[in-house]
């Protein structure tokens, strides 16, 4: 779902960058924060891929807690 969301996010993203012509060193103020978004929903969607392999189990363990939890703080922090 937080993939989903962040892929969401980059459509208003889309639309500002086609709106707002401002550059910074020759790029777009915009083209940073599209790839982030596109990394960190690409991220969270091969972690869950990869969880669904776990046996049941071992997702609900600490370690696989804390990872998701990683992803989901750090990508969606400023």
């Amino acid at each position: 779902m937080f993939a989903l969301i962040l892929w969401l996010t980059m459509l208003p993203a889309l639309v500002a960058m086609g709106l707002d012509e401002r550059t910074l060193r020759g790029v777009s103020v915009w083209a940073k924060p599209l790839k982030f978004m596109a990394s960190v929903g690409l991220l969270a969607a091969t972690t869950a891929w990869f969880i669904g392999f776990l046996p049941p189990e071992q997702r609900q363990s600490r370690s696989v807690q804390l990872i998701v939890r990683t992803i989901l703080i750090a990508g969606s922090s400023k």
